[in-house]
């Protein structure tokens, strides 16, 4: 996961989710078969689900640090695609500037 908000009115989030989900959803026909990388999830089960999630985390936390709008990426991010360093930290720049488009949406 990689929060969104610095510089902006509210905390949006960019998910991924495990590559066991992943697989799930892919055999149960929910995911598209090659995604491309700044595809979303689109499968209303599926962000049903995690949108309960951040319901329940955000009751625990202020307005201001609750997490407003998310997307939900078709797979992990990854250090071969240079979100992530060696020791798994993620790149917050990369993530940034790659989803740029996923992220500017959930503000426009």
């Amino acid at each position: 996961m990689c929060l969104v908000g610095d510089g902006r009115m509210f905390v949006s989030a960019v998910f991924t989710l495990s590559e066991s989900v992943l697989v799930k959803l892919s055999s149960a026909g929910k995911l598209k078969g090659g995604q491309p990388v700044d595809e979303s999830i689109t499968d209303v089960d599926t962000l049903n689900q995690v949108s309960a999630i951040i319901e329940e985390v955000n009751r625990e936390l202020a307005s201001y640090e609750q997490i407003k709008k998310f997307v939900v990426l078709g797979r992990e991010f990854s250090i071969a695609e240079g979100e992530m360093t060696p020791t798994l930290k993620m790149k917050r720049n990369v993530v940034e500037s790659r989803f740029k488009t996923l992220i500017d949406a959930m503000y426009g």
